[in-house]
């Protein structure tokens, strides 16, 4: 492979549920294009990864964008709870109210 990226792809799926995977990819390969070149997608055929977003280093990015050496690439699931109502959930919880 010409001018080889070295990427992680990682995806969270739950607490217990990470699959990260470490690849190489040519130069031009876009954030999209890594994450179906990780394999993941075939993993875990339930999810569909076009759906979701896509970041490297926890900001999310246009899956368009070209990917650098380097790179931790993010799949992002969508949220179950917005994290202000969690929080609040969480600190009544430990209050006991």
């Amino acid at each position: 492979m010409d001018e080889a990226l070295n990427v992680e792809v990682v995806f969270l799926g739950g607490p217990g549920k990470a699959l990260s995977r470490r690849i190489q990819i040519g130069r031009g390969t876009s954030l999209r294009q890594a994450v179906e070149v990780s394999g993941l997608a075939v993993e875990m055929s339930a999810v569909d990864f076009a759906q979701y977003r896509i970041g490297v280093w926890g900001k999310v990015r246009p899956g368009e964008s070209m990917a650098c050496d380097g790179d931790r690439i993010e799949i992002y699931r969508p949220l179950l709870v917005d994290p202000k109502i969690a929080r609040a959930r969480r600190a009544r919880k430990k209050s006991g109210r």
